[in-house]
């Protein structure tokens, strides 16, 4: 079946992909896919929101907060797809937590700048001086985010990879122009989906498949079909 292109754009359908393909590593995800999710979640950042006083929502609180870091994971992945490069790659996200990490045991004490960590539930905070190796780690640090960002704005390959299809491409319309009912059935292998509704006596799902191959007169369709 023939493909045409779809419009991307940022919306909210596209933000909550990334929550529904948690577990996805597998297939293609789009640019607007990554800008839509990561303004979601620039947004939900304003929102702060007090729970050390209830154990159980600092525990859940900590948990949502994991789980949406861990999104990022699988969408780098699905990105690095669309791109027809290994999903292996994302290994390199690990560079910015790692450096942080290893600045803060690391760097020696002193006046020179302040590290700071606030999620909300744990905040810490100590002063450090700098050093040539906390200079280094800091190059390796900008060095990942500017390579995480081109990885995930770089445009995907047109049309299908060794990943999947182009999730750019919507599947074209069939034209049933002229086509008898059992002409239409035949071409998009509904036969069985149609005999299965008549055969339960479902008529909202015979009347949903007979206005997917654009039929007319569908009501009256319907009734003879029902009275097979």
């Amino acid at each position: 079946m023939s493909s045409v292109a779809a419009a991307s754009r940022l919306s909210v359908r596209s933000a909550l992909k990334p929550v529904a393909g948690a577990l996805a590593f597998d297939g293609r995800s789009t640019r607007s896919e990554v800008w839509s999710f990561w303004l979601l979640t620039a947004a939900l950042s304003l929102v702060r929101v007090d729970v050390t006083s209830i154990p159980l929502l600092t525990v859940v609180y900590t948990l949502l907060c994991g789980f949406w870091s861990w999104l990022w994971i699988p969408l780098t992945v699905r990105r690095l797809h669309d791109q027809d490069l290994s999903g292996k790659l994302a290994w390199f996200l690990l560079i910015i937590p790692a450096g942080f990490a290893l600045i803060w045991i690391t760097a020696p004490h002193g006046a020179d700048y302040t590290l700071a960590f606030d999620n909300g539930i744990v905040s810490l905070r100590r002063t450090a001086a700098w050093s040539p190796l906390a200079a280094v780690i800091v190059a390796i640090i900008a060095a990942g985010a500017v390579l995480q960002m081109i990885i995930l704005m770089r445009p995907g390959t047109v049309g299908a990879n060794r990943f999947g299809p182009d999730p750019r491409l919507v599947p074209a319309r069939p034209d049933y122009t002229g086509m008898s009912l059992y002409e239409r059935l035949h071409h998009s292998d509904k036969r069985e989906a149609f005999d299965r509704a008549i055969a339960r006596g479902d008529r909202s799902a015979l009347t949903a498949l007979l206005r997917e191959l654009d039929m007319e007169n569908v009501d009256w369709v319907v009734d003879a079909a029902m009275k097979r």
